[in-house]
C-alpha cells in the first residue's frame, strides 16, 4: 500500500507542477467538468468496482458514523433531512463528504437512491491525499459545500416569505 501511495503522490505533485508552470492545461477526461469530480473519487476509490444501489435504497442514515463519502457516476440521490428530502443531486455530485472534515464524524442527512444510481467510494485517508495534492478536486467540493449552502438560503428565504417574515 505505502508503494502505491508513494506512486500516487508523485504522480499528483508532477500533474500540479505541470499545471501551475503552464505546461499542462486542466482539461476534463470525460467530457463534462460536473463529472470530473465523481471521476475523480472513482479513480481513487477504496473499492475496485462502484456501488450500485437500487431506487429506495438507503446509503447512509442521518447521525450514523461516517467513515466514507461518495461521488455519483450515475442516477440520482435524495438527501434527506428529519423526513424531508432537502437536495436531490446527481451525476458528477459528491456526497457525504461532511462525516470526513467534522470532528464527530456523523452524519448530517440521510442518503436515499432516487434512480438507479452507480457510486464511488472514496475513505477519509484518500479523501484527505486529494485535497491535498489536487487542487481543482479541492474546488469541487468547496463548490458542493457551496451549492449546498446556496440551497439552504433559498429554502429558508422562501420559508419566510410564506410566512410573511421579512
Amino acid at each position: 500500500m505505502g508503494i502505491c501511495n508513494d506512486f500516487l503522490e508523485t504522480v499528483a505533485k508532477t500533474i500540479a507542477f505541470l499545471i501551475n508552470s503552464g505546461t499542462m492545461a486542466v482539461t476534463y477526461p470525460f467530457g463534462d467538468p460536473n463529472m470530473a469530480v465523481a471521476h475523480t473519487v472513482e479513480l481513487f476509490s477504496k473499492v475496485p468496482e462502484a456501488l450500485q444501489f437500487d431506487p429506495g435504497a438507503v446509503i447512509f442514515s442521518q447521525g450514523e458514523p461516517g467513515t466514507v463519502m461518495y461521488g455519483i457516476l450515475t442516477g440520482q440521490v435524495n438527501l434527506v433531512v428529519q423526513g424531508q428530502v432537502v437536495e436531490t443531486i446527481a451525476a458528477g455530485d459528491v456526497f457525504g463528504e461532511g462525516a470526513l472534515v467534522h470532528p464527530n464524524g456523523h452524519r448530517a442527512s440521510t442518503a436515499i437512491a432516487a434512480t438507479p444510481c452507480k457510486l464511488a467510494v472514496l475513505d477519509e485517508e484518500r479523501f484527505k491525499f486529494l485535497i491535498e495534492n489536487t487542487p481543482m478536486f479541492a474546488l469541487e467540493v468547496m463548490r458542493s459545500y457551496s451549492d449546498l449552502l446556496r440551497h439552504c438560503k433559498e429554502l429558508l428565504a422562501a420559508h419566510h416569505a410564506s410566512n410573511g417574515e421579512g
